[in-house]
């Protein structure tokens, strides 16, 4: 005869560190963050970054470049230097697209797409095609698109949307032209991922 069920009893984070390396197991589940779009939209494309800063506007600079092209059912999101703002654009849609400059030492304008996984401890969290290197602490910003990500996962689990891709862009000693380079090998980018999600 089976007693009655155990209760499970979960620890809360005490810090948004903390939430970068604990268990989703170990995490009390807070409730959602609702988004500031009142229409929720399927595909969101954040971008992170200043604008009057040269290594940091990639970010805003491709959603100015996009800004009417994509049409209905794709939100731009401008998150600034503040990775926390994207907790406000996290409504379960099919597509979350995340733009960030960032410095991984590799030459300026080099793009890496990732597709992370947000369940691995922070510090196994790593870019895809290159390997063994951690991907956090790679944006500019204190605290950037993917330790926020990581965050959301373990504390707005039913608010996550249900594919994320993270392009990185390298940004040091980046000039005007590589700069613009990089912006249009983005939108290409953009392109294709919006295409392959529209028609699934």
């Amino acid at each position: 005869m089976h007693g009655p069920p155990k209760k499970t009893t979960t620890t809360p984070c005490r810090s948004w560190r903390e939430a970068l390396t604990c268990s989703p197991q170990n995490m009390e589940t807070k409730r959602s963050v609702s988004s500031k779009s009142s229409e929720k939209q399927q595909i969101s494309i954040a971008g992170a970054g200043n604008r009057l800063i040269s290594h940091d506007r990639i970010g805003p600079r491709v959603l100015r470049l996009i800004r009417d092209r994509y049409g209905p059912g794709v939100e731009l999101c401008d998150i600034g230097t503040s990775g926390l703002r994207l907790l406000d654009y996290l409504h379960d849609q099919a597509l979350l697209i995340v733009i960030d400059a960032c410095l991984m030492n590799e030459a300026p304008g080099t793009i890496r797409v990732i597709e992370p996984d947000l369940d691995a401890p922070g510090t196994e969290l790593v870019a895809n095609g290159i390997a063994g290197r951690s991907v956090l602490n790679t944006s500019i910003h204190q605290i950037g698109p993917l330790e926020t990500l990581v965050i959301a996962r373990r504390l707005y689990e039913e608010n996550m949307p249900r594919r994320v891709l993270v392009i990185m862009v390298e940004t040091r000693d980046i000039d005007a032209m590589t700069e613009r380079a990089a912006c249009r090998k983005v939108v290409e980018i953009l392109d294709r991922e919006i295409g392959l999600c529209r028609i699934q």
